[in-house]
């Protein structure tokens, strides 16, 4: 497969048009944005793990059965000042800068902490954004991709980190989005974003917060998921380390699922489990009493070790699987009553028809998956119910993170496409796959010359106004 192509600069893209095989269907009209690291080395300095490199934003454009494509960088002030210096000035996920570059930085957390927003794409009121888990997004221009700057909350709150993955309000489409504040006293605080302000909606004082990327909502309950990988709050604010290695695994430590009511903002209940490890969950919904909470869980923190570039640069890393695991959870008595492994594959990246399901009862998620090689090679649909499954993969290529789009006039859950980017390392092309959803099947492929930059995380809009 050589995924070692993927760990290597990128270079930025002026639009172009895509090579096209297949039908594209008249209904599929709108813009997929994706965003990735795209520049790992400097002249000075390397950095040392996959989620350090410098944000690259992708813009697919589908219109009349035809696909533009185009690639720009995000001009923030650590990819600025990493570019100017050829090292970086910021203190990223897992590599440090200079000390002498350090110590202009260190007087102000905001300041000593990385604005590279690498990890995903939002609409946060009319702006379009690129977000990471410091608390600063980047607004860009949805046309031209050419950033404006960074987007400023009208509102006293201050929080030091944030999720990469914020939900949707299923009422009024509003951003919700868990924060943490930390200090001599150090909170986990959900919010919700309403004309460019922030309003609390919750607030659990803890200790040690815990690593956050995402957390769960259903229709009555949102969900923080306190895993054992815990920081300490003044040693991340004033120690030197990078971000990620104030965090510790406490062994023989539970997960706590902490759960409040949505409409009061009231802690509802706190539930233990045995420790594990997540990033991704990927859907949460009430059944009779009970919460239903789905999660791609490791058994530990080791798969942040094993996104080291100097494990991925090679030939066979060593990577832990990520399981598919169901957890059923009973605000009442405050207990787990069960948990169980759906699906014995290793997967990663997962998604679901979240305009329609998230928060509610479904059948249908959507994963990368690996197969006989160290990197993911193809592409999962997994019935949650049933726990059967189907794949999609192409030979010599790499898939990357499934997004769903519904079929205006079907009603089916899986009836839509799946958009992948799928890289031929092989051909050295990349290429946007159109995947019927509910036969797995290729409808389209749009191609591109050259390896444009593995993606992490994306959105599809119909419309961008």
């Amino acid at each position: 497969m050589n995924h070692q192509k993927l760990f290597k600069n990128v270079d930025e893209q002026e639009p172009t048009i895509c090579t096209t095989i297949g039908d594209i269907p008249s209904w599929l009209t709108g813009n997929l944005y994706r965003i990735g690291p795209g520049k790992f080395d400097f002249k000075k300095q390397s950095v040392n793990h996959w989620f350090d490199g410098m944000g690259l934003l992708h813009h697919f454009h589908i219109e009349n059965g035809a696909v533009r494509y185009k690639s720009k960088f995000i001009n923030s002030p650590a990819y600025n000042a990493a570019e100017k210096n050829q090292k970086l000035c910021f203190r990223e996920f897992a590599t440090d800068p200079c000390a002498t570059l350090f110590q202009r930085f260190f007087t102000r957390f905001n300041q000593q902490f990385t604005s590279n927003t690498m990890v995903n794409i939002s609409k946060l009121d009319r702006d379009m954004i690129s977000l990471t888990e410091t608390p600063q997004p980047i607004i860009f221009d949805k046309d031209t991709l050419e950033t404006i700057g960074p987007y400023s909350f009208n509102d006293e709150f201050q929080y030091n980190l944030h999720t990469a993955h914020p939900h949707k309000d299923n009422h009024d489409q509003s951003m919700i989005n868990l924060g943490i504040r930390m200090g001599r006293k150090t909170y986990y605080e959900f919010f919700k974003v309403r004309n460019n302000q922030r309003q609390l909606m919750s607030s659990l004082r803890i200790q040690k917060p815990s690593y956050q990327h995402s957390f769960a909502m259903t229709e009555n309950y949102l969900i923080i998921i306190d895993t054992p990988f815990k920081v300490t709050p003044l040693a991340i604010r004033f120690g030197t380390k990078s971000f990620i290695n104030h965090f510790k695994w406490h062994k023989n430590t539970p997960t706590i699922f902490h759960i409040f009511n949505i409409k009061t903002g009231k802690k509802q209940c706190t539930i233990k489990s045995p420790p594990f490890f997540m990033f991704h969950q990927v859907n949460a919904f009430e059944k009779n009493v009970t919460i239903v909470f789905d999660t791609i869980a490791f058994k530990n923190a080791t798969i942040i070790d094993a996104l080291y570039l100097d494990n991925l640069r090679k030939g066979m890393p060593d990577i832990p699987a990520g399981k598919l695991k169901r957890f059923i959870l009973d605000p009442k008595t405050h207990q787990m009553i069960s948990k169980k492994t759906l699906l014995n594959e290793s997967i990663a990246l997962p998604n679901i028809n979240y305009k329609k399901y998230n928060g509610k009862p479904y059948s249908w998620a959507y994963a990368l998956n690996t197969k006989k090689t160290p990197f993911f090679n193809r592409i999962i649909k997994i019935n949650v119910e049933t726990w059967t499954h189907k794949f999609y993969e192409k030979e010599d290529c790499i898939p990357s993170e499934p997004i769903f789009i519904q079929h205006p006039a079907k009603n089916d859950e899986d009836d839509g496409i799946i958009l992948s980017v799928l890289f031929n390392t092989k051909t050295n092309t990349t290429q946007l796959h159109g995947i019927d959803a509910k036969t797995m099947s290729n409808k389209f492929t749009s191609t591109i010359r050259g390896l444009r930059g593995y993606t992490l995380h994306g959105q599809f809009f119909k419309t961008v106004s």
